[in-house]
């Protein structure tokens, strides 16, 4: 992955972003990177389900420009005011894990697939200029529900550059692999069972695609931009 340095030039200057799931681990990643002085931001805004990693964020970042929304994407009342004024959003909030959303396939479709549209329809209506989607490796010859989700919910991206129009909001999807040491990594399981001396693998043969968090926010920035 051929991943472009950060350059302020001004792209984000005098910009609002809205980061939905904001309190996850690229999110919170995302919203450290672009607070920066560099960016000069106007607004960040962000959306999270729950209240106390929320305030967790918000007291890290220490930065009055960050607006902390406590919402769920499935409200599409909520997005509306949470999307008022913003220029860029980077829909992030999704069901990720692979074996809850097995066990709660309603959840995962409400979730990955209602949730977004709900983000690209609010989007369009608030005139907001790009929306990035945030999808998985897993979406493309998806073999379970959540990449099954999330590869309707890139083709519902997608399709919305037609109903926008040449002038309207710009769609695009970022796809990438398991980013080493976030949240549900497996990588903190495989340090507590070295210990053990034993690591439990599903499949000897699988293979996975690793990408650092300095590298998924940097990757994001770099799609947003493009």
């Amino acid at each position: 992955m051929n991943i472009k340095p950060f350059t302020h030039d001004g792209f984000f200057v005098g910009t609002s972003v809205l980061i939905t799931g904001v309190s996850g681990s690229l999110g919170s990643a995302l919203s450290r990177e672009l607070l920066k002085p560099g960016y000069r931001l106007r607004r960040l805004a962000g959306l999270a389900r729950k209240w106390q990693p929320l305030k967790d964020l918000e007291t890290e970042l220490a930065d009055d420009r960050f607006r902390a929304f406590v919402g769920d994407i499935r409200d599409l009342d909520r997005l509306r005011i949470a999307m008022r004024g913003i220029d860029f959003v980077v829909h992030a909030a999704a069901l990720k894990d692979v074996r809850y959303a097995a066990y709660n396939p309603t959840e995962a479709l409400s979730i990955n697939c209602v949730g977004t549209q709900n983000v690209l329809q609010v989007s369009n209506e608030c005139g907001v200029g790009r929306v990035l989607v945030i999808s998985t490796d897993k979406s493309p010859w998806a073999v379970n529900i959540y990449g099954a989700t999330k590869q309707v919910a890139e083709h519902l991206t997608v399709a919305y550059n037609a109903y926008s129009g040449s002038m309207g909001t710009r769609y695009a999807v970022a796809r990438y692999g398991n980013v080493i040491g976030s949240s549900g990594s497996v990588v903190p399981l495989f340090f507590r069972q070295r210990d053990a001396g034993k690591l439990t693998l599903t499949d000897p043969q699988m293979t996975r695609f690793w990408i650092t968090m300095p590298d998924a926010v940097a990757f994001v920035i770099q799609c947003l931009r493009e």
